[in-house]
């Protein structure tokens, strides 16, 4: 048995597991009979057999849990923690409050720095913040207290992911870089590994190569002097990461390649090994058996105090921890890509509504120069001829039809005009948006029955086109929802002229509307107003609901428009 434990704290679980075989038949008391069950859970649990770890474990409590408490709550760690690890997260707590009540009855403060540190790699996973504040505190806490400064590095290093999961770059840092410290008064590798690998990610994340270069780097030496296999891969993968995110495509695939070889080396070797150790097992028990002699009560006690123990717990608490934070992290660059094409379809479609009003005023512009050179012309030629005509019909006879042919005219003349003046007013195109706005209010005032007020200051700023006739529309659409729908019996209007800003605002006293409205593609007036806003990437607030008239709020960008 003293060998199985030598070779448990080398992590060689499979030469463990064979001599705690060999010893299981030779145990000549209970005390033996005990500790080789916590020797085969432990070995198994190191080996992933996770079904072989747990029936071991059942056994030693069932048998010798009420005589050695502190060593069951230690097991029961081990138990959560292997149940962490493939999601069976109500076991795990279960097993930690039964370590946590057998710490307090036993007054071990190991053990309860232990479970609060496993308490909060289970909210790490669960994303239970509370939960995970509160454990790193008592973990924290009691350290300081007891002057366990290992189990204060692993509350450093628990506070930095902590930080790292909410996107507090320098907080996480701040703590890695603590933890990173004492681990290196203390000499302690395993945390100094962790502080190394978290404080070259916050280094990462703030955009610092050469920082979370040097980091990666330790964390990868450090994890090669313990040492374990997984956090040198990991650090190889990281390296790899920080390589691509900096263009160095080369040295990222390298280091990739580098990583995934190097996992594959180590696994071959350790199922090579765990092959010649169940040989060696195997001609072992056939031809001999070796007595091995162990003190009862004190090989129990000595084991309990076993750093051993507590760094296997330890560190399979952190790596749980560290892995779920991992994941997230690789969980967090997906959500954050497809947030990018979200807002790439926005641009898109906003876009596409620009192009779509601007070829809309371009043919309105088209339109009405057509009726104003063309049509209007031959109208006007039109009454010059009747005139003509009318000249020479006097001389014989007086007759009506030639004064209503030429009233017709004149009322056709008007008419062009008035339409190639609401398709693009001649005053927004020759005096700018003010004058056009306050020659449109003049006409209102003559055709609507509500008062008008138009308490605007002069200006004669002249902006972009786009931004002239898109306001004029707007203006356009306001007044005629309130004459048509809105029952209004009083209207103002008021623009106004900052440094970087046109400001519109309008309200009316009518029938209102529900506030929803306002986002439906079914009103097309109100989806009119909206898109113009937007084609000029515009703010509106409006406040209104039934009874209450409405209020619209709208501001215009000019960025050095004027």
């Amino acid at each position: 048995m003293l060998d199985s434990a030598e070779y448990y704290k080398q992590i060689q679980p499979a030469k463990a597991i064979r001599l705690a075989h060999q010893a299981r038949p030779l145990a000549t008391n209970d005390s033996l009979k005990c500790l080789t069950w916590v020797r085969l859970g432990q070995a198994h649990g190191e080996m992933g057999k996770k079904d072989s770890a747990s029936h071991y474990y059942e056994i030693f409590f069932k048998n010798c849990g009420s005589r050695y408490p502190s060593l069951e709550g230690r097991l029961r760690i081990n138990l959560a923690n292997q149940m962490m690890a493939s999601g069976q997260r109500d076991g795990a707590r279960g097993n930690l409050e039964m370590a946590l009540t057998l710490a307090q009855q036993n007054r071990d403060t190991i053990l309860l720095l232990e479970t609060w540190q496993s308490k909060a790699s289970l909210a790490f996973g669960a994303k239970d913040s509370a939960a995970l504040m509160e454990s790193i505190t008592a973990v924290r806490d009691l350290a300081l207290r007891s002057g366990q400064q290992k189990f204060l590095a692993a509350a450093w290093v628990t506070y930095g992911a902590f930080f790292d999961q909410f996107g507090q770059a320098d907080s996480s840092l701040r703590y890695n870089q603590k933890a990173y410290q004492l681990s290196l008064e203390i000499a302690d590798t395993f945390y100094l590994m962790y502080a190394a690998l978290n404080s070259g990610s916050a280094w990462h994340g703030l955009g610092n190569y050469d920082s979370a270069l040097y980091y990666y780097s330790q964390a990868e030496n450090w994890a090669k002097r313990l040492p374990n296999a997984q956090m040198v891969y990991q650090s190889q993968v990281s390296l790899s990461y920080l390589a691509y995110d900096y263009n160095k495509h080369q040295e990222a695939f390298e280091r990739l390649d580098y990583a995934t070889d190097y996992r594959d080396s180590i696994q071959q070797a350790f199922y090579t090994e765990q092959l010649a150790e169940l040989q060696v097992r195997y001609e072992s028990e056939r031809n001999r058996a070796r007595v091995v002699e162990l003190e009862s009560e004190k090989r129990i006690h000595r084991t309990q105090r076993n750093l051993g123990i507590g760094l296997a717990v330890l560190g399979l608490a952190v790596s749980t921890l560290l892995l779920l934070y991992f994941r997230q992290r690789h969980r967090s660059r997906e959500l954050a890509a497809q947030k990018e094409i979200e807002r790439l379809e926005k641009e898109k479609e906003v876009y596409s509504l620009q192009s779509m009003l601007f070829a809309q005023e371009e043919e309105r512009r088209r339109i009405a120069r057509d009726l104003h050179d063309s049509v209007g012309a031959l109208l006007s030629i039109a009454r010059v001829q009747v005139h003509k005509v009318e000249e020479e019909i006097r001389k014989l006879t007086e007759l009506d039809l030639i004064g209503n042919t030429e009233e017709i005219l004149t009322k056709a003349g008007k008419e062009v005009r008035a339409v190639a003046h609401n398709m693009m007013p001649g005053v927004l195109i020759e005096l700018g948006l003010y004058e056009a706005v306050a020659d449109f209010v003049d006409k209102q005032r003559k055709v609507m029955d509500a008062k008008i007020h138009f308490p605007s200051v002069e200006f004669d700023e002249r902006f972009s086109n786009e931004i002239e006739v898109m306001t004029y529309r707007i203006v356009q659409e306001l007044f005629h929802n309130s004459n048509k729908h809105a029952l209004a019996q009083t209207i103002t209007l008021k623009l106004d002229l900052t440094e970087s800003h046109l400001l519109l605002d309008y309200k009316d006293d009518g029938v209102g509307f529900p506030k929803d409205w306002f986002q439906s593609e079914h009103r097309l007036g109100l989806s009119s107003i909206r898109s113009r806003v937007k084609f000029v990437q515009g703010e509106v607030q409006l406040q209104t609901s039934p009874g209450h008239g409405v209020h619209y709020h709208i501001q215009i960008p000019l960025k050095n428009d004027h």
